[in-house]
């Protein structure tokens, strides 16, 4: 079984015990805090994963790293059935499938925007608005800044892309002269 089933089985089964426990929101988020610091922290990784750690030793090293994290109880527990069946690789695609099952429960979907300048909040904000009303969703979104797109902004929810910047207008009119240049040669 690849990364990604396993994945998905057991993002399917802490979902459903985030629901029967009526704690889904912040199991969510906490898996996603745990899996964040378990795949930035090559220590971490390392020491998870040592066979020559103890069941006890690598149990004490989750439960306080999740403390850390204000993981729940049902979250920690979660974690440490993970490591028993030896399946921590697996856990940043985990927390990734859990949080795609819970957006599509929940009706939420996840962007990112990419800005020539700085913007504020409220701009985000009522970007986000627009879109959720258009899509009939709770649209979250991240942002970012790329001062190469020279002015505009670059979309991304999901598979779907859309490019406002000056930056993919140029390059739209390039490939267009280039077009027009080959089908006249």
């Amino acid at each position: 079984m690849n990364h990604g089933e396993v994945a998905g089985r057991y993002a399917q089964a802490l979902l459903e015990l985030g629901e029967e426990s009526g704690e889904l929101d912040g199991l969510v988020a906490a898996m996603a805090r745990f899996a964040a610091a378990y795949e930035t922290s090559r220590e971490l990784q390392r020491d998870l994963s040592n066979p020559t750690v103890s069941i006890a030793q690598r149990d004490a090293v989750i439960r306080a790293v999740a403390a850390r994290l204000s993981v729940s109880e049902l979250g920690q527990r979660g974690l440490l059935l993970i490591a028993r069946r030896r399946r921590l690789s697996a856990l940043p695609e985990i927390a990734r499938q859990l949080t795609t099952l819970y957006d599509q429960k929940a009706g939420i979907l996840r962007g990112h925007v990419v800005t020539a300048s700085a913007m504020s909040e409220d701009y985000f904000s009522n970007l986000a608005a627009s879109i959720g009303r258009a899509a009939q969703k709770k649209v979250v979104l991240t942002h970012s800044v790329d001062e190469s797109l020279i002015g505009g902004a670059v979309l991304r929810i999901g598979d779907a892309t859309v490019d406002v910047s000056i930056r993919g207008r140029l390059g739209e009119m390039q490939r267009n002269l280039l077009d027009a240049f080959a089908r006249a040669s």
